[in-house]
């Protein structure tokens, strides 16, 4: 998300973004890494290792200290720093961090939630 595209199209030697970031590991992955914040580097450094047996593990990942300050949500708690727009599906508008986009012109939807709301 911070270099808003991903480094490669897909992760297989056929793709020359990535032979040249598996075979020139050193330099590919000093200029992937200068796009990231400083402290994401080191655990981006490992799961962005080629040799699964030299990644970091699931539980280290998500111990990181730059991991651990990342905004998350549930369906149960919204995220503090965050919104989701959804489509609308239902008589649903707004929940929590959920925001329904609707196809119909805002002032109708609001019309529409004030005479529901009256009902």
């Amino acid at each position: 998300m911070t270099i808003r595209r991903f480094p490669w199209r897909l992760p297989r030697l056929s793709d020359p973004a990535f032979k040249s970031f598996a075979t020139n590991h050193n330099q590919q992955k000093f200029r992937l890494l200068n796009l990231l914040p400083k402290e994401s580097r080191s655990v981006m450094t490992s799961i962005l290792e080629v040799d699964p047996s030299r990644r970091y593990s699931l539980d280290t990942i998500l111990n990181d200290k730059w991991v651990k300050q990342i905004d998350i949500c549930t369906t149960d708690q919204p995220g503090a720093c965050h919104v989701h727009h959804v489509s609308v599906v239902n008589h649903v508008y707004q929940r929590g961090n959920l925001v329904a986009i609707t196809p119909e012109p805002p002032g109708l939807l609001a019309e529409k939630q004030k005479r529901s709301s009256k009902k």
